[in-house]
């Protein structure tokens, strides 16, 4: 029960650091199911199975993301942008210019500004 007790702690430090640590949830809810803590072992199995990554999610995704190339691309960690001309025209000169922003309120983005530096490429 020592051994058991010691890695109990090794695994709630982890979850001190990264609280989603998926491996260190299942395995400090098996050690408490050891170490005769039911309760404890049930609430970080709810917690297990609210984290754990579904396979039917995935396949939805895998699909949806082939049909939807520019979502797949951006939901991978190294992707390329396609590569326009400099443009000098739609360089922002004033930046502080964000300042003005109001940020109290909702930004509307169905109400993007006329300027042109805002309007879609085709």
């Amino acid at each position: 029960d020592e051994q058991l007790e010691i890695a109990k702690g090794y695994y709630e430090r982890v979850l001190q650091i990264d609280p989603e640590d998926l491996s260190s949830i299942y395995n400090l809810m098996l050690l408490n199911q050891k170490l005769g803590d039911r309760k404890t072992a049930a609430e970080l199995a709810v917690v297990f199975r609210d984290l754990k990554d579904d396979p039917q999610v995935s396949s939805l995704a895998s699909t949806f993301l082939q049909g939807n190339s520019d979502v797949g691309n951006e939901s991978l960690p190294f992707h390329a942008h396609e590569l326009a001309l400099f443009d000098p025209a739609s360089e922002v000169k004033d930046y502080l210019s964000i300042l003005n922003i109001d940020w109290t309120n909702k930004f509307d983005f169905n109400t993007l500004p006329t300027d042109s530096r805002f309007q879609k490429k085709q």
